[in-house]
């Protein structure tokens, strides 16, 4: 992983199974967008009262070398589609930002560049 990643987990135990789902998001990413240079992702389970649900929150700071996208999410009961879908969003705002064939660097189409060959190398029988 080449991405700085730094996880913060606000009024909320350390879950191992949480920190392995988050680490396999940015994987992804990365691999989408190599030029990813950092991440901090912050969940967060605000104070509630007795009769309330739980509810949590997430934010995403990714940084690329041109800018950064913030991703955040809140009022879910279940913090790992709370994760799906922050993912999910940073994806689609990434693909705003950079365009995914210009993050990995590819033309426009897709394939190789051609080679143009001058009007004299013709065979014009």
């Amino acid at each position: 992983m080449q991405t700085q990643l730094k996880i913060t987990l606000q009024d909320l135990e350390h879950s191992a199974a949480l920190d392995t789902r988050i680490r396999a998001k940015v994987a992804k990413l990365e691999q989408a967008f190599p030029r990813l240079i950092g991440c901090h992702v912050v969940v967060s389970e605000p104070h509630r009262h007795r009769q309330n649900p739980r509810s949590f929150a997430i934010t995403l700071n990714i940084a690329f070398p041109s800018g950064e996208v913030v991703v955040t999410r809140d009022d879910r009961d279940d913090v790992y589609a709370l994760v799906r879908d922050a993912f999910a969003t940073a994806e689609r705002e990434l693909e705003k930002s950079l365009g995914r064939r210009a993050a990995r660097g590819e033309p426009h189409h897709g394939l190789a560049p051609a080679t143009v060959l001058a009007n004299e190398e013709f065979d014009h029988q």
